[in-house]
């Protein structure tokens, strides 16, 4: 941002942007607070900058909530197709879940990738899981810790939706009926818990 015209040092823009995230880590937030501090009149073309450099950010390591990974394969052994759906760049993402090891994971039929240059959202995969599981829509749960993103496309399909509390989203809030999931968690241990019968035929 400050090689495309922003007045400040990369470590100014870089205090401010944690400023805002810490008040709200939803990216337009935090692009905002910078163009609106520095009088930025053409925002758009500063934040593609900012996107662009925010999307290609190598993928180190990454960890998976505690017990993921036995929830994952509890729920497979019981019968339950189990997908990742991850919205962004798909290089990225993808570079994601393998540094999570869930390429390789024998309870995750697959990972779908929402992509944001292309404006394919995450009820778009959730569409597309519906069409090659041929579930009904209340035989599908979604997990996931964004109110305006997983929660509010599954509650538009008519999925079941739990949210996870914690997170780099967990100050947020959910906005209206459609952000508002069914259930809420703070361990993801605590979907096995949850009143649903998992398996084939039934959730």
């Amino acid at each position: 941002m400050a090689r495309a015209g922003v007045p400040a040092s990369a470590e100014q823009i870089y205090r401010l942007r944690m400023k805002a995230y810490a008040q709200n880590p939803i990216l337009a937030h935090i692009d905002g607070a910078v163009c609106d501090r520095y009088g930025i009149a053409d925002r758009e073309a500063l934040i593609r900058v900012a996107r662009e450099a925010f999307f290609s950010c190598p993928v180190g390591r990454l960890r998976l909530f505690r017990g993921t990974r036995r929830v994952l394969r509890e729920l497979h052994r019981n019968g339950v197709r189990n997908f990742i759906v991850s919205y962004g760049s798909p290089e990225i993402q993808r570079a994601k879940v393998a540094s999570l090891g869930l390429d390789r994971e024998p309870a995750v039929e697959r990972a779908f990738f929402a992509d944001r240059e292309k404006i394919v959202t995450k009820d778009t995969a959730f569409v597309e899981i519906l069409k090659l599981t041929g579930a009904a829509p209340n035989g599908v749960l979604v997990v996931g810790d964004r109110y305006s993103g997983e929660i509010r496309a599954g509650n538009l399909l008519g999925l079941h939706t739990v949210h996870m509390q914690g997170g780099e989203f967990r100050k947020l809030k959910p906005v209206g009926g459609e952000e508002k999931p069914d259930f809420e968690i703070r361990r993801i241990d605590e979907v096995l818990k949850l009143p649903f019968s998992f398996g084939p035929e039934e959730v």
